[in-house]
């Protein structure tokens, strides 16, 4: 993942989709992270950055989660 720069960054529908599962998953979500957070630290990345921009910047509510109207 990228942390939306421009650089290599995957197309918007690959973007939403990857978005949607990993929201929809948490098992997923934390393999995900694992993965990415040792990437990131092995850059020379902030980890603590790169875990609120996955949490909260790239990965919403997973559709089932939204509130409903009754």
């Amino acid at each position: 993942m990228d942390q939306g720069e421009d650089a290599n960054a995957l197309d918007l529908d690959v973007r939403v989709a990857l978005a949607d599962r990993l929201s929809c998953d948490k098992n997923l979500r934390a393999e995900a992270w694992a993965a990415w957070r040792d990437d990131r630290f092995a850059h020379g990345s902030n980890v603590n950055e790169a875990e609120y921009w996955l949490d909260v910047e790239f990965v919403q509510p997973c559709p089932e989660d939204w509130p409903t109207e009754d």
